[in-house]
């Protein structure tokens, strides 16, 4: 078993609301191997975004309550680190890439100027060799020409061409893990292929690992190795992502994968989950999905659900062992 770059431990996040702390992140436990790419997918508003961006403590922190551990591979704790120490991480060791780059490109700067910061701030690179870094890199991600792209602004490429950007200033200190927050969500079909070809084929040739956060199963099934499922601030499912996209064993899973639309049939209505996910402001007893659960009898409800283990590692969060969920597929 490969070793881990980041280990997640009894991670609980809190944001402070005007009715109390909404707890988005509930005790997860979660680790991402190294040059492996991991899945995190759920519906809106399960915890995903809230817990990858826990990573690189990116939260207002006047407003955060954070509990647990974030392990980093040389031991440390991120929920521990000054901020000097975060600064040395993010960016050169850990990156993200967020979901809409228009929102994180500054658009009154050229796109060149703003990969240059990057080595300006991190590296003592000259001004022509940070230059010649970037168009370099430019041209890796298929942003061409790189000479005429570096001297446009965001407004001028396209949003393919400026998620390709932000992915390119993101490998510019070669880090370890990348983190991508939905990077396909804001494209089109063809374009969504693209990019994930693009992330896989960076991964190969860098060996980096990378978190990819999702609501569409359709990426994990292309380009992750191993995925966890989230739902209500809880991982409630991991595994090899074959082994859950054809044996799912949570109901959750079950239930997502079983409303993905499947080809040849025109005309019938789609499968969905009945129901709302529960308020993260207020306390949860018993298991969370159980009243959406088709599966769930009355100890669900007061019983808090335990964790199962297989053999080949997949484990869920359900006190139904019997599951498999073979006909969701």
């Amino acid at each position: 078993m490969r070793e881990n770059i980041i280990s997640i431990k009894g991670l609980k996040v809190g944001v402070a609301s005007t009715s109390g702390y909404v707890y988005a992140v509930r005790n997860i436990n979660l680790d991402v191997r190294k040059g492996e790419i991991l899945g995190l997918v759920g519906e809106s508003g399960c915890g995903k975004s809230m817990t990858a961006k826990s990573i690189l403590r990116l939260h207002d922190e006047k407003r955060t309550e954070y509990q647990g551990k974030i392990i980093y591979e040389n031991g440390k704790d991120i929920l521990n680190m000054k901020e000097k120490e975060l600064e040395q991480i993010r960016g050169s060791h850990i990156a993200m890439i967020f979901q809409d780059p228009m929102t994180t490109l500054n658009p009154l700067m050229k796109i060149g100027k703003q990969m240059m910061e990057m080595f300006r701030y991190h590296t003592s690179l000259s001004q022509e060799e940070a230059k010649a870094k970037c168009l370099k890199l430019l041209e890796s991600v298929g942003v061409t020409p790189a000479e005429d792209r570096f001297e446009n602004y965001p407004f001028q490429l396209s949003g393919g061409q400026l998620q390709r950007v932000s992915i390119a200033m993101e490998l510019a200190l070669d880090p370890e893990l990348l983190i991508a927050d939905e990077p396909t969500t804001a494209l089109d079909v063809t374009m969504q292929a693209q990019i994930l070809d693009l992330l896989r084929k960076l991964q190969k040739e860098s060996g980096a690992s990378i978190l990819i956060i999702t609501h569409n199963f359709g990426v994990v099934a292309e380009i992750c190795d191993r995925v966890a499922v989230m739902y209500a601030g809880q991982i409630v499912e991991t595994g090899e992502s074959m082994d859950i996209f054809y044996h799912p064993r949570h109901p959750y899973t079950i239930d997502l994968i079983g409303s993905i639309p499947k080809a040849g049939l025109n005309g019938q209505k789609l499968t969905t989950i009945p129901g709302a996910p529960p308020q993260l402001n207020r306390p949860i007893t018993g298991c969370p999905y159980a009243a959406r659960c088709r599966y769930a009898d009355e100890m669900c409800f007061t019983k808090a659900p335990d964790l199962q283990t297989l053999e080949n590692g997949h484990t869920y969060l359900c006190s139904k062992a019997d599951l498999t969920g073979e006909e969701a597929v």
